[in-house]
């Protein structure tokens, strides 16, 4: 049985450093007893490798790398969210760069897709970018 918050005083909150081949999380709880949060878990997750392992190859050429890079994310991200049952969601805001402007495209459609697939699985998560 995975550990969930049930004391109300606790606050579960899910990390999220967003990216288009590469995602990290951090599981944290969150009390008025203790001064700093503790970590449950963290994950690192790596796209490519998702990539190289999915059935959906075969799509490619009709929508491209990226999306299905940006797809696979989010499956994972909904696996993670349905594991550890957070509180709130917080994530990177998309920020850019001169030179990696197309980086910047990919995390801003990482933001939309997390946003939109939040609130059709759980819309009562608190869902916060920060720059």
């Amino acid at each position: 049985m995975l550990p969930v918050s049930t004391d109300k005083r606790t606050i579960r909150v899910l990390g999220f450093d967003p990216g288009s081949t590469t995602f990290g999380t951090a599981v944290m709880d969150i009390t008025t007893k203790r001064k700093s949060p503790m970590v449950i878990a963290t994950e690192t997750v790596d796209a490519t490798k998702l990539f190289k392992r999915s059935a959906y190859k075969a799509f490619i050429g009709t929508r491209g790398e990226r999306d299905l890079r940006v797809m696979l994310i989010l499956k994972e991200l909904l696996r993670i969210i349905e594991r550890w049952k957070p509180d709130v969601l917080i994530a990177e805001a998309p920020f850019m760069k001169r030179r990696s402007v197309t980086a910047f495209e990919a995390l801003v459609e990482v933001r939309c897709m997390i946003r939109d697939v939040v609130w059709e699985v759980r819309p009562d998560l608190k869902v916060l970018f920060i720059d």
